[in-house]
């Protein structure tokens, strides 16, 4: 640092301990300390270029100015590095950024460009595109302490879908049905053609290579009979209720009743359909009729799928959703909020289209039910044609067509579907007909999560 910096600095401590001792007793003196650190910086108005959707579905761009002090800067007194754990949305522009306030034990300086060190006064405007050099001298010119700032800006848009194209499966290409199931660390997809039943596997990490194992075990074995619970697989063939610990040896289940169709699972039961009811079993041997509060007959028997979910602001309780169509053919959608500690117990809620539910749930052809980022997805087919996610933010009650947030890649055929979310977030769609496979992540579910407390 030049020597005309520091003593700016030296000049400001003194004039400023001067106009105290002014005003006191001529005993009294101040002395410079040596402590030097910065403790706190907030960004202050910046401008962000905005993309966003006009109603035709058309881009339309916009510039507007944007407090940036909500993104809090972390001050890691370790490591000496200042930065923004919630980086600022895309489109910020930091060429020029100016901040509202810095604190510190000391005066502060930047690096410029020309890497000459220079005052800081809350007026500069300072290009963070890449890190700078900021020091905090101590007041008794002694010591000094540098920090490398960062002002870190979402380089992809966080609430938009980030899709790969995982290429072609010659083995879905004549499927008539399929279901997609994760289980730990693998993706299976459970299939029939009219050669029989069939299931592909594939690491979850890969999903370009997939090995084809027969199920001729399991004869009339339909992939939507097909559940994955407790990190086993339950499937119904042959009128026969059957359990596998890999997807492709399985072993018939001596249980008290076999269900009629198998509907999925929670984190404590499997549900089937039998009759006219509801049936759950902890252990796939003994089956319990479920209360419901409508007639057994609205339970859904076709392009059925279930989902779980913890409730957001209590994850002592779990809802569950039961959804498809019905004997008649018409949507069905049945929910029943489950008290894990058992202390209360609910009924199976139905929910009919009506004026109170004025955006029910849309039953579709191959239809599976996600719990994602908090909300439920809904996905299947429309024709020949992949159709748009439907989301519901209130647990089942109301379902809108997302056309901004989850999409997928326009113009995605498929004659069946299969649907599926992986640990790492991933969405996974199987298509019968055209044999793509393909998946995707909201970019925000993928951001790996900064350190926030710092401790020696």
């Amino acid at each position: 640092m030049k020597k005309s910096l520091l003593w700016a600095i030296v000049l400001m401590t003194s004039v400023s301990s001067l106009l105290p001792s002014c005003m006191s007793d001529s005993d009294k003196e101040t002395t410079a300390t040596s402590d030097c650190a910065i403790t706190n910086m907030v960004l202050g108005t910046l401008r962000r270029t905005v993309t966003t959707k006009r109603w035709d579905g058309r881009d339309t761009t916009y510039v507007t100015n944007m407090y940036a002090g909500h993104y809090a800067l972390l001050v890691d007194q370790l490591n000496h590095e200042i930065y923004n754990p919630d980086s600022l949305p895309q489109g910020t522009d930091v060429t020029k950024v100016t901040f509202q306030s810095i604190a510190a034990d000391g005066g502060v300086a930047y690096r410029t460009l020309s890497g000459n060190d220079t005052l800081y006064s809350t007026s500069d405007s300072i290009d963070f595109t890449e890190p700078r050099l900021f020091t905090c001298y101590a007041y008794d010119g002694e010591a000094k302490q540098t920090y490398r700032v960062h002002v870190n800006v979402h380089k992809v848009n966080p609430e938009a879908m980030a899709w790969q194209t995982l290429g072609t499966v010659e083995a879905l290409k004549d499927v008539t049905s399929q279901k997609l199931l994760v289980n730990g660390t693998t993706v299976y997809i459970f299939a029939r053609n009219a050669s029989g039943a069939f299931v592909l596997t594939s690491p979850a990490a890969d999903g370009t290579t997939w090995t084809r194992t027969p199920l001729t075990d399991l004869g009339t074995m339909e992939p939507r009979n097909v559940v994955v619970f407790g990190g086993q697989f339950y499937a119904l063939g042959n009128s026969q209720l059957w359990q596998s610990a890999d997807g492709k040896s399985w072993t018939a289940v001596a249980s008290d009743a076999v269900p009629q169709i198998l509907c999925g699972a929670s984190r404590e039961n499997l549900y089937g359909v039998k009759d006219g009811k509801l049936y759950a079993s902890a252990d796939a041997r003994e089956w319990i009729a479920e209360p419901l509060d409508d007639d057994g007959n609205l339970l859904p028997l076709y392009d059925y799928a279930m989902a779980y979910m913890p409730m957001t602001f209590n994850p002592q309780f779990e809802y569950l959703l039961l959804g498809g169509r019905d004997g008649n053919g018409q949507a069905a959608l049945w929910k029943r909020t489950v008290d894990l500690t058992g202390q209360t117990d609910d009924v199976w809620a139905y929910y009919p289209a009506s004026e109170e539910l004025s955006h029910p749930f849309p039953a579709l052809s191959e239809g599976t039910l996600l719990a994602y980022d908090t909300k439920v997805l809904t996905i299947g087919c429309e024709g020949d044609s992949v159709s748009l996610f439907s989301v519901s933010e209130d647990a089942g009650r109301s379902w809108l067509v997302d056309r901004s947030k989850y999409l997928h890649p326009s113009g995605l055929k498929a004659t069946s579907l299969g649907c599926g979310v992986d640990s790492d977030q991933y969405i996974w769609l199987s298509c019968g007909g055209t044999g793509t496979v393909l998946k995707g992540r909201l970019n925000r579910l993928g951001f790996k999560t900064e350190q926030m407390q710092f401790t020696e």
